[in-house]
């Protein structure tokens, strides 16, 4: 190959180059990431949409939120190893807590939870 040849090929490759550690830059913080997610439930077993569930990291205190879905289901991805408590609370319902929760690198967990209907006062 000539030298003319070479710089012609100089910059593609330089670019997928950068395009190969950016990907795999995006991919290591994927990687040793949890995910957990659950199913909210009443007593009697039936799904609670709209439940509000709140994942907090016991060391950090950051915490992160979602809701159920109209099958009761929560999905929270992406959450980094530690040890966690889980918030769960809906309208009519008691709030619930669940502690010592702990996700390992790259663990799919599942946590349902089981919410008390409130007493009328």
């Amino acid at each position: 190959m000539t030298r003319k040849q070479l710089k012609l090929w100089q910059l593609p490759v330089s670019l997928g180059i950068v395009v190969l550690l950016t990907v795999a830059l995006r991919l290591q913080g994927q990687i040793g990431m949890a995910t957990l997610s659950g199913t909210v439930t009443d007593p009697s077993g039936a799904v609670i949409p709209g439940a509000q569930v709140t994942l907090t990291s016991t060391a950090e205190n950051a915490s992160r939120q979602t809701v159920t879905n109209s099958s009761g289901q929560y999905v929270i991805p992406a959450i980094p190893p530690g040890t966690y408590q889980l918030g769960v609370k809906a309208p009519g319902f008691q709030q619930r807590t669940l502690t010592g929760i702990i996700l390992a690198s790259g663990q799919g967990s599942t946590l349902n939870a089981t919410l008390q209907i409130s007493k009328a006062s």
